[in-house]
């Protein structure tokens, strides 16, 4: 069986990873496995299982993305897909029109809801398929509320995790306390030294966001305390034991660079 999926990017994200895992069980299993996206750091991750990847600059909405839709029906008249998985709004609607002029057979249209998408109309596309995901309850009630659908193609499937490669160990009580500051101090001791340690008022590092956009995706956290302090019901009811919250943060970074992210 032959399987592609169709999404904007593989950068990191939970539908990119979610893709990524598919794929890879997928070619475990036997079957063909390819992928059409605008590429990213994960495309690698393709070739480790032998998964192909067909880029297609799909990842921004514009008349230039649209005009890919010719190229998106040669990539299945090349591939010839039993099965085509949309996972994202903009490039579900290009997949449509693509396949309304596919000649021969058509593949079977599965697509996933990972959340409750706004603009019912835009998202329209994402009910265009034989088979639906939604994976939660909650998406699966949204779904039935907002979109003309047949109940029985309508599937709940939670999403996970690969948990031999994901660290499933709760976090310990040293990050309740633990400021960017602290670990941009235990980067640098291993190494990192591009981790900023200065510290500067809120009131400055908004006027500062307008000529960073790094800066700015910090702004919504910007006087906000974060508890882990659930982590001790896992702890006590579980039995799991947090890992030092310096020695993540190290192979959280590590990660970071071999997937060449940072340098």
């Amino acid at each position: 069986m032959k399987v592609i999926q169709l999404l904007p990017e593989l950068k990191i994200g939970g539908v990119e990873r979610g893709t990524i895992d598919l794929s890879h069980h997928l070619s475990k299993l036997g079957h063909e496995s390819a992928v059409i996206s605008n590429g990213g750091s994960l495309v690698s991750l393709l070739d480790q299982h032998g998964a192909k990847h067909f880029n297609l600059p799909i990842a921004k909405k514009n008349l230039k993305a649209l005009s890919q839709i010719k190229n998106l029906r040669n990539i299945y008249a090349e591939f010839q897909p039993d099965i085509v998985h949309v996972r994202s709004r903009f490039p579900a609607w290009i997949n449509y029109y693509a396949l309304r002029k596919l000649k021969g057979k058509k593949p079977i249209v599965v697509s996933t809801f990972h959340g409750l998408y706004s603009k019912p109309f835009y998202s329209k596309s994402m009910s265009y398929a034989d088979e639906i995901i939604a994976i939660s309850k909650t998406v699966q009630n949204y779904i039935h509320h907002n979109y003309t659908i047949d109940s029985k193609n309508l599937h709940l499937i939670y999403r996970g995790c690969d948990l031999e490669e994901f660290n499933i160990n709760p976090l310990s009580d040293a990050w309740k306390d633990l400021w960017y500051k602290d670990v941009a101090e235990v980067l640098i001791k291993k190494g990192f030294d591009k981790a900023p340690t200065f510290a500067v008022p809120a009131w400055l590092a908004k006027i500062l966001a307008m000529f960073s956009k790094d800066l700015k995706l910090t702004l919504p956290y910007l006087g906000r305390l974060r508890s882990v302090r659930y982590a001790k019901n896992a702890k006590d009811i579980l039995g799991w034991k947090p890992k030092p919250a310096e020695e993540s943060i190290i192979e959280i970074a590590e990660q970071i660079q071999e997937m060449g992210l940072i340098k």
